[in-house]
């Protein structure tokens, strides 16, 4: 039949709703929750709702911001999967702890890349991520990097390895869950190559995504917001931190495609572009890419 189910109810996707009502009415402030068939007070741009029963924004830590309903629910379980079947590496120099928050944010970017990459069959945890990219091995070096005289979190050296340094793991949790994430967005793309080399090299094929999002741009009410050459970068459809500051949704503003499109990855991935138009359109242009960057991931890497 098609039907999703999510635990306490089937959700029936053609239509964007529950096939029964929500027996709990979480906060009955909000004129939303009376609306007993719909899915996530009809935000799915910014929540999702792994249980059936309230909605969720995976981008948060739910101790911090609760949920959208208001409620003390605590945060859903993730599905469960080990490095090894992630196809994980981790170099001397991980804590247990510390591999273990990499671990929930590759589970979380499997289940993203499954719902959107066209996916055949039953979802298996770790399954998805480890097609896609083929095996990371995480990197930890003693030697501080600096980029215009800032220490650095993490650096991507390919589409299989990423390496982080001492100023990564000095941050807030939720800092650090966003630049992990955007370094997979850089490994994401450099897995997802294009079919055709790039014109000055006729020997080298480079990441679709980044391609797209600069060749196509995306706008709002014919405002373009992202893209172009020389590139176009704004903070629009992106959520800002206490103080009207970009960090931690985004890790590097600088006014290039490879930097937007690693912060859109993390977002997309997260499910937390801000509850906007802008950052619909920016949620929307992601998913309308994956199946074809999947594809083009997974034939790299069989």
């Amino acid at each position: 039949l098609g039907l999703y189910y999510y635990q306490a109810r089937f959700y029936v996707p053609g239509i964007g709703r529950f096939a029964s009502a929500d027996t709990v009415v979480l906060n009955p402030a909000n004129p939303q929750s009376y609306n007993r068939y719909s899915y996530v007070l009809n935000n799915a741009v910014r929540f999702t709702d792994p249980t059936g029963h309230v909605c969720y924004d995976p981008g948060m830590d739910a101790a911090m911001l609760g949920n959208c309903n208001g409620g003390s629910i605590p945060s859903p379980t993730l599905p469960s999967a080990s490095a090894a079947a992630l196809g994980i590496e981790f170099s001397a120099g991980w804590s247990n702890n510390d591999q273990q928050v990499v671990v929930n944010v590759a589970i979380q970017i499997d289940v993203a890349l499954w719902r959107a990459g066209n996916f055949q069959g039953r979802y298996v945890a770790g399954a998805t991520f480890k097609a896609v990219y083929g095996g990371v091995k995480f990197n930890y070096s003693s030697v501080q990097e600096y980029h215009n005289g800032k220490a650095i979190g993490a650096r991507t050296n390919s589409a299989h390895e990423i390496t982080f340094y001492d100023a990564a793991f000095s941050v807030l949790p939720l800092s650090f869950k966003y630049n992990i994430a955007h370094e997979l967005g850089h490994a994401f793309n450099a897995n997802a190559l294009s079919a055709d080399p790039t014109p000055a090299n006729p020997n080298r094929r480079t990441g679709q995504p980044y391609r797209d999002l600069q060749n196509e741009g995306i706008s709002v009410d014919n405002v373009l917001i992202a893209g172009g050459n020389p590139y176009l970068r704004t903070n629009k459809g992106y959520q800002l931190a206490s103080g009207n500051k970009p960090y931690p949704y985004q890790q590097d503003t600088a006014p290039s495609p490879g930097e937007d499109f690693a912060d859109m990855f993390s977002n997309w991935a997260f499910n937390s572009f801000a509850a906007n138009a802008y950052g619909a359109e920016r949620y929307a242009w992601m998913n309308s890419h994956m199946p074809e960057w999947t594809t083009l991931a997974v034939s790299v890497n069989q």
